[in-house]
């Protein structure tokens, strides 16, 4: 699997003003210059290949949380980094961390819906129906009084 790039991407503003506009937000920087009584222009761009690691140092300093970018995993990873540190630091005597690790490590290796092989017909177990469909965990029956639910292994 290829990991995932990040990217660091800093603009050089000039903004024309009668008076000092001292620190705004970007939504009001944009007003100013498209609305307002200012004029601007871009100057330059610099944009850097960044690490996931660096990435997450860049968000927490804008007061952004890092999974909305780095992904749902982000959170549980640092977590799991964490407990095993935890876990090492104490000669690895801690039932309850053991057990942490690995429910963490479950989480992250949950790979969610599968898609079905196709080349096999399946049958409802209860009521004979071919009309089963994948919702991605399990077989749903369509059978018209069934409506069953069943694991892959069981159809």
């Amino acid at each position: 699997m290829t990991e995932k790039k990040y990217y660091r991407t800093v603009y050089r503003i000039e903004v024309l003003s009668g008076e000092p506009l001292g620190c705004i937000d970007l939504t009001r920087l944009d007003y100013e210059i498209s609305e307002g009584h200012c004029s601007g222009r871009f100057l330059d761009t610099s944009e850097e290949e960044v690490t996931a690691e660096h990435m997450e140092h860049l968000l927490l300093a804008q007061n952004s949380d890092p999974c909305f970018l780095l992904g749902e995993d982000w959170e549980t990873k640092k977590e799991l980094e964490r407990v095993k540190f935890a876990f090492d630091t104490t000669g690895g005597r801690s039932v309850e961390l053991a057990e942490r690790i690995d429910a963490l490590q479950a989480d992250l290796e949950d790979e969610g819906p599968t898609n079905p092989p196709d080349d096999l017909e399946r049958t409802c177990p209860s009521c004979g129906a071919h009309d089963l469909s994948w919702s991605g965990y399990a077989w749903c029956c369509r059978g018209e009084e069934c409506g069953e639910t069943y694991l892959n292994e069981e159809v």
